[in-house]
């Protein structure tokens, strides 16, 4: 019986201080299913609505447009929803909101100092820029501790360059032998 052997090689428990790292994480994708279901209920809101009850005026009020939009707040509200649900980092998810909040911050800013949207409008952008803080707060490699990705390398980049490393010869390029009498691609006709 090696249990006591075992048992004893096995490395101390983790220390204290990834508690409270655990707990932040669950309070995270707490917070971030609760604002998934409200930007989820606000596009479903929208599609029942339609535009005729939003303040954009001109080509933006287009039912189409109207229409995608929802359908941008929908898929925005189920991905907060599965980055809440999953017990991993939500790294994929981090460049398409990034391009998506970024775009639509730099739009509502233009819009508001040209007057093309009522200010109280923006405020449903909230849980749009509060859930993608979110994500991006999870997506940090030391917010989760037993990931061994997170190791002890802190926020750097997961590549290096080697330059102790020597140089790999390349590898000979492959040379087909010339056909043989025997082989389909002679050109011998004399057989027949």
């Amino acid at each position: 019986d090696l249990t006591a052997a075992i048992l004893a090689a096995l490395p101390p428990a983790p220390p204290a201080r990834r508690r409270p790292r655990a707990r932040a994480v669950l309070t995270l994708r707490g917070a971030l299913g609760l604002i998934g279901a409200l930007q989820l209920v606000l596009g479903l809101v929208q599609v029942g609505r339609g535009p005729a009850g939003h303040l954009h005026t001109g080509v933006a009020a287009s039912g189409h447009l109207w229409h995608e939009s929802a359908a941008w707040n929908i898929a925005v509200g189920a991905g907060f929803l599965f980055v809440a649900a999953r017990r991993t980092r939500p790294t994929g998810l981090v460049p398409m909101l990034s391009a998506f909040v970024g775009t639509l911050l730099l739009l509502s800013i233009n819009d508001l100092l040209l007057g093309r949207v009522d200010p109280t409008r923006l405020v449903s952008h909230g849980f749009l820029l509060t859930g993608y803080l979110v994500v991006v707060a999870l997506s940090r490699p030391r917010m989760w501790p037993d990931d061994p990705r997170a190791g002890d390398r802190g926020d750097r980049p997961g590549w290096r360059l080697r330059t102790d490393e020597t140089p790999q010869p390349a590898p000979t390029p492959l040379r087909l032998a010339p056909p043989h009498p025997s082989s389909a691609r002679t050109r011998d006709r004399r057989a027949a």
